[in-house]
């Protein structure tokens, strides 16, 4: 039987936090020895990251624990963001067997770091075994790392969260037993007897009609339907009578369709970058990722109302996946563009899982980028939440 606790804890005292996080969790799941442990803490906490997690690993009795750092965390109890805070769940099972890694020096290793971690994995053997991943995204190719787990594991679903942090390190911190490091990805592969639904959710939604790339390079968009990009993005600011592109690079994104193929944006079926800079001289826009001629793209806008029913709606459905099994722990990776930033008020993605999974236990933290499967591989998301459940 698998059985899952989450504790989290305010407190400013690293080690007071660390130990009262860990017992909650304890507490919760009933149990007197952890399996394993998931471990999400703040920035204010780092220069007592190694001590927080041997605190917590004599506190659980295990050390095989994973996470990183975060901008903010989100536990059963609420939305932590922008101050200190640890969280922890722990995990004891017959059956499910959450094997940790760590994976240094992510930066420029792309496909190669992505082989590297499959080496030190057993294969996957069931159709529920999922990967879950904390890479640091600051250092992370992403394509070529996510697609290397595509031809190391097919078929296997990956979800994840990229470690976040507030902007005074300027670097990310990620964690496997009592090991912090940098520039790595860590995780674990879950494997065994158990049952898993994932899901997505996006908070930026296509406006106005799809656009044809007709010119573009790399990340720069030249051209769209013929015209120069800067010229319709600025002609949506003057629509939209907003003050300047600094305030519109904050509301507007490009939405690109996971099949390029796809002649518009279907709900579900696509993902969101930024907009990085504009060149009036050029004409042009810079996207987030690459973008190719002949592909469609949409603007999009990040709006709470259409973010809050999109939210209730995969929550809604995975209610549905889980009818008559239900989970016994979830985890869920929330876009630092969401939570208070995106709704005015904490804790509106938590009361919408609550309120279809009241008695669940559930840890996750807001993210630089999330992951999670698509039809055809794995994506790195932007302004999305992935909600993991797991049960046995």
């Amino acid at each position: 039987m698998l059985k899952a606790g989450v504790g989290a804890s305010t407190d400013k005292a690293t080690l007071s936090a660390a130990t009262a996080a860990a017992r909650q969790a304890m507490d919760h799941a009933g149990i007197a020895q952890a399996d394993f442990a998931l471990v999400f803490a703040t920035i204010p906490h780092a220069s007592l990251y190694t001590r927080m997690l041997e605190r917590i690993a004599d506190t659980t009795r295990t050390r095989h624990i994973v996470g990183c750092s975060a901008m903010g965390i989100f536990t059963s109890e609420g939305e932590v963001e922008d101050e200190p805070a640890i969280a922890v769940l722990v995990l004891a099972s017959d059956s499910l067997v959450a094997t940790p890694f760590l994976v240094r020096s992510l930066r420029q290793q792309g496909g190669l770091a992505a082989r590297r971690l499959a080496r030190m994995l057993p294969s996957p053997r069931s159709s529920q075994d999922f990967l879950m991943l904390f890479p640091d995204t600051l250092t992370l190719q992403a394509g070529p790392f996510l697609d290397g787990l595509c031809l190391s594991w097919p078929g296997v679903p990956v979800v994840g969260g990229g470690a976040s942090e507030n902007g005074s390190q300027m670097h990310t911190y990620q964690w496997c037993g009592t090991e912090v490091a940098s520039d790595a990805v860590c995780g674990a592969l879950f494997s065994g007897s158990l049952s898993r639904a994932i899901g997505h959710t996006v908070a930026c939604h296509p406006i106005g009609d799809p656009l044809l790339v007709t010119r573009a390079e790399g990340n720069v968009i030249f051209e769209l339907g013929g015209r120069p990009a800067y010229e319709l993005f600025t002609g949506l600011v003057q629509e939209w009578a907003l003050p300047d592109l600094r305030t519109a690079a904050n509301l507007f994104f490009l939405g690109f369709p996971f099949d390029p193929t796809h002649t518009q944006l279907v709900p579900g079926e696509y993902y969101v970058r930024n907009i990085h800079g504009v060149d009036p001289q050029e004409g042009s826009l810079l996207a987030g990722s690459p973008v190719r001629e002949g592909q469609v793209i949409s603007f999009t806008v990040r709006d709470p109302q259409r973010a809050r029913e999109d939210m209730d709606g995969m929550v809604g459905d995975l209610a549905k996946v889980c009818a008559g099994r239900p989970p016994r722990f979830g985890v869920y990776f929330n876009c630092c563009g969401r939570g208070t930033s995106l709704y005015g008020r904490p804790n509106v993605d938590l009361d919408i899982i609550r309120r279809h999974f009241p008695d669940l236990p559930i840890i996750g933290f807001f993210t630089y980028a999330e992951i999670g499967p698509t039809p055809d591989g794995q994506c790195l998301h932007n302004y999305t939440g992935v909600l993991t459940l797991v049960g046995d």
